[in-house]
């Protein structure tokens, strides 16, 4: 299908297939498929054996993007799809269909033998016919090889590629293509024949449908009710003065080309096959995440942390009862009773916004990225519905009423914002404004650029009020809008209300609103609504800085939320007194009434007195999937690993999953035998400590200094890469960098840099530190005094948009050689770098490994994924292509030397010390010893 597309232009080929010519149907047997002369005459250099290897090279190289889930009736969509399959001549190829959770209505192909549909597609359809003529229009991409043909036009054009040989031929010519997309601008075809192209699957797709017993004109109303064309289809006129959309023309087609194949030729369909979709789309709106199955050869032991690794909550809140509490981290939801003060259950929430409690504290809602809105029962503990929101154009920006059953969505449709309050019961529209945002306010080069990488601006602030009555929307230069969902009519609004509310405000529980005054913070205020009428002027700011972080109003007492707040991720202002109540150190901080509830370190939450701080209770979250860790390592032995959240770290034995020392939150740790030095950044306190393993003892070192109160304006970065710590100090007119001993705090080197510091990357096992420099400007100093490096830099063809990957001696801080990456004008991002030995790994954008030779600098080749680690002496890497799916490389070769599946994605790896084995942690908190192949290979071998 042709609908709006979130990927790389370098891949438009993929999707939007050309035809040179226009398509001719030729004379068919009644019940045969039809066949098109345009396509038979086109040049097509791949074989279906190669057509399917370039499409696993383009999946592996988008499948970062999207999450597969599983099917809810196991193999419902592949036997749909074989069904609409068999109306075509025979194949030697296997087609297979995958759900994914893309939060786009969509269906589409890589090319190759894999077909995507996404949850809110398969929501969106009203009955199986439409699903039928869908699954057939995918396959008319597929089967008549319109994947092929372009491709074989763009290798031969940008590549001058004729023909292609094995499966590693068929990689290289595609990373050769993505290497100089930047660089070479390719037509993908025009207009026409693109139009061209989606005519030829649809009609393929009618005629699939048709043989297989369903009705072709439910295809055309999908269509119609997609593109919202209203059921509009060109005529005469539009067409001579070239006003019809494309849209309009296809639905003309597939009204026209809908006509009943002779009754001989049609399957008959079973009559229960609509209950079952039915059944079946409503069970993949509530569908989980696939897993994949275990299987690990060599596998030498296997422990799960106890207890678990918390992660940092992102939300905490009271119920407007005060009965009870939810807390959210990354990827889970937990309920709480507060009285007594006890954990409930837990709710999967993966991409999920903030939750809340409905207006009578009896129900949680929250949605996610994919507009699946769900709502829990506190009392039963179950979900009670669960609603997936479809629109043909993807909100830009949503809020949710608490009661979850209406969703605001901010459109962006023909160039205007466009708000649309939605049924969330029956996924209607009730209400749609359009809404005015002046964008010259803005700096058009960074909406510009935002724009073209993809990102979103938001541009406005929605709220509903906690009892779900009003709605309020504003923004800058825009018109603030207020809706009133009981009356279903719009609310004028007066006073102060469009002046508060341009950046950020909250609906406190009585029904006023308190907001920002983003030029004068000092006189942000507390006012009715929808009147204006001013309550109380009310201090956003600390110490002169201006408190523009996400305002959230206590369910219960005069106090407002802001969320970071300054200096602190959380802090409380009194509406009594106007003045800060506290700052918080973590983001988990709720009030209500005389209660203060607070996230501790190992993801404990206490309850307070708040008049006098006192703690109530306590209580121990359960487990949930590891997030991105703040710090983590196995010692060299293999014996240990430690691990830091953002609240919360530990020291585990690695063997039994126990864990060993209750640490607290760190950011780095290097292991020295028994003993683990770590940095402790806490706020404003930031200190190294050695933790005693055999002892369970900790003991701080020294306190790091930062800038005084006289120096507030000064910032300092800090960071650990092994056995150094680093310390950025803010300076004018250069950049500068100082290594300290982590044991001493003595410097044992110090760098200079004249534009800008790099990133840092340490590799444990290869003991190197890998300095990335993104911008040409930032590293052609370098090269002064480095004739390498200076040889390497000339000859690169396009060196301004090149990077630089210069690898240091941590003992020293001495060059030990330098990569020049040739990102061919932007074609791909480098994200990641680390070295051992001769070894150099690079981490791109394109979800590829490149793999270079540290001595001459030269490229060995690329490997798709992610790698995750690197062997002391550089000839064995981990790759991770897909969650939890890796193989083991040799570096030299880059072939795969052995592949096994986790059922978690993998948050960190080492090779032990020898190369005998890797360690791995994953995100269900087990850790895995694997056996490294590469070593028995070698001792084989002899090298």
């Amino acid at each position: 299908m042709t609908i709006k597309r979130f990927f790389s232009p370098l891949v438009v080929f993929i999707f939007v297939c050309s035809l040179a010519a226009a398509a001719q149907q030729l004379p068919a047997s009644a019940c045969g498929v039809p066949s098109f002369s345009s396509l038979a005459n086109k040049a097509n250099i791949f074989s279906e054996e190669q057509e399917g290897w370039l499409g696993d090279s383009i999946d592996a190289t988008l499948v970062k993007q999207y999450n597969l889930l599983e099917d809810p009736e196991g193999d419902y969509l592949q036997k749909f799809g074989e069904h609409i399959l068999s109306q075509l001549p025979p194949t030697k190829l296997h087609y297979t269909f995958h759900l994914i959770d893309l939060p786009v209505n969509n269906a589409f192909s890589f090319g190759g033998t894999r077909i995507y549909v996404t949850r809110q597609l398969v929501a969106f359809l009203h009955n199986q016919d439409e699903f039928a003529g869908l699954l057939g229009h995918e396959l008319g991409h597929l089967t008549t090889h319109q994947r092929a043909i372009e491709a074989t036009r763009v290798f031969k054009k940008v590549l001058g590629v004729t023909q292609l040989g094995d499966r590693k031929d068929v990689s290289d010519k595609w990373n050769q293509l993505i290497d100089i997309s930047g660089k070479k601008r390719v037509s993908f075809g025009d207009r026409s024949e693109v139009e061209e192209d989606q005519l030829i699957a649809d009609r393929t797709g009618l005629f699939v449908m048709m043989r297989a017993g369903y009705e072709p004109r439910r295809f055309a109303e999908f269509w119609d009710r997609l593109t919202e064309t209203k059921g509009k289809t060109g005529n005469f006129f539009t067409d001579l003065f070239g006003t019809t959309t494309p849209e309009s023309k296809r639905l003309r087609e597939l009204i026209n080309k809908a006509a009943p194949l002779p009754q001989g030729c049609v399957a008959a369909v079973p009559e229960d096959s609509e209950k079952r979709f039915e059944e079946w789309q409503k069970k993949v709106i509530a569908a989980r995440r696939a897993t994949e199955k275990e299987q690990i050869a060599g596998l030498l032991s296997k422990a799960t942390l106890t207890p678990p690794l918390r992660g940092s909550l992102e939300y905490l809140q009271f119920s407007g009862d005060g009965k009870y509490m939810l807390a959210q981290d990354e990827s889970s939801i937990f309920v709480l009773s507060t009285k007594p003060f006890d954990n409930l259950f837990r709710m999967d929430a993966v991409q999920a916004f903030t939750a809340q409690f409905s207006p009578d504290s009896r129900s949680i809602v929250f949605y996610d990225s994919e507009l699946r809105v769900e709502k829990w029962d506190i009392e039963s503990r179950q979900r009670t519905s669960i609603h997936e929101i479809t629109l043909s154009e993807r909100c830009r920006h949503t809020e949710l009423a608490s009661s979850g059953d209406v969703l605001a969505c901010m459109r962006l449709k023909n160039g205007d914002h466009e708000l649309d309050l939605i049924d969330v019961n029956t996924g209607a529209s009730f209400y749609t404004h359009k809404m005015f945002y002046n964008t010259a306010s803005a700096d058009p080069h960074m909406v510009g650029l935002m724009r073209a990488f993809g990102f979103d601006l938001e541009f406005f602030e929605m709220q509903f009020s906690p009892d779900s009555r009003y709605f309020l929307v504003n923004g800058n230069d825009t018109d603030v809008q207020a809706y009133d969902l009981q009356a279903h009519a719009e609310l004028k609004v007066g006073g102060r209300i469009k002046q508060i509310t341009r950046e950020r405000f909250a609906f406190t529980p009585q029904g006023n609103i308190v907001g920002l005054n983003p030029e004068k913070p000092s006189q942000s205020a507390l006012v009715r609504f929808p009147s204006g009428d001013l309550i109380e002027e009310v201090p956003l700011e600390i110490n002169g800085f201006k408190l523009s972080g996400r305002l959230i109003a206590a369910p219960k007492g005069n106090y407002v939320l802001v969320s970071p707040a300054a200096m602190w991720p959380i802090a409380a202002i009194s509406l009594d007194t106007k003045q800060l109540a506290m700052g918080y150190k973590a983001p988990g901080l709720a009030i209500y009434d005389q209660m203060l509830a607070g996230e501790e370190l190992g993801g404990k939450i206490t309850l307070y007195n708040l008049a006098d701080k006192k703690p109530l209770a306590k209580v121990q979250l359960p487990f949930s999937p590891l997030p991105n860790l703040d710090a983590s390592g196995f010692s060299p032995n293999g014996k240990w690993l430690a691990a830091s959240g953002h609240t919360s770290g530990a020291v585990y034995n690695a063997q039994t999953g126990e864990r060993a020392v209750d640490t607290g939150h760190f950011t780095g740790g290097f292991f020295d035998q028994y003993q683990l030095f770590a940095t402790f950044s806490k706020l404003q306190h930031p200190k190294v400590a050695k933790v005693d393993l055999e002892q369970k003892r900790q003991t701080d070192l020294f306190d790091i200094e930062l800038p005084g109160q006289e120096q507030k304006d000064r910032t300092t970065h800090i960071w650990q890469a092994g056995d150094l710590l680093f310390i950025q100090p803010q300076a004018k007119g250069h950049f500068s960098v100082e290594a300290h001993d982590i044991r001493t705090n003595n410097i044992v080197w110090k760098h200079e840099f004249a534009h800008a510091v790099p990133v840092f990357f340490y590799s444990a096992s290869g003991k190197t530190l890998s300095l990335l420099f993104d911008l040409y400007s930032n590293f052609k100093d370098e090269a002064k005094n480095d004739p390498a490096l200076a040889e390497r830099l000339n000859n690169t063809p396009d060196k301004s948009y090149s990077n630089l990957v210069q690898v240091l001696d941590p003992a020293s801080g001495k060059t030990l050689g330098s990569v020049v990456i040739d990102t061919g004008k932007l074609s791909f991002f480098i994200r990641e770098a680390v070295a051992a030995a001769d070894t150099v790994l690079v981490y791109d954008s394109r979800n590829r490994t490149q793999v270079y030779s540290l001595k001459t600098g030269a490229q060995r080749g690329k490997v798709e994924g992610r790698f995750r680690t690197i062997s002391s002496s550089g000839d064995r890497m981990l790759v991770e292509t897909s969650k939890g799916v890796c193989d083991i490389y040799d570096t030299t070769t880059l072939q795969s030397l052995a592949h096994f599946t986790l059922p978690s994605r993998v948050v960190h790896s080492e090779f032990s010390a020898d190369g005998s084995s890797i360690m791995v942690l994953t995100a269900d908190q087990v850790i895995y010893n694997l056996k490294n192949p590469g070593v028995e290979q070698k001792a084989q071998t002899g090298n």
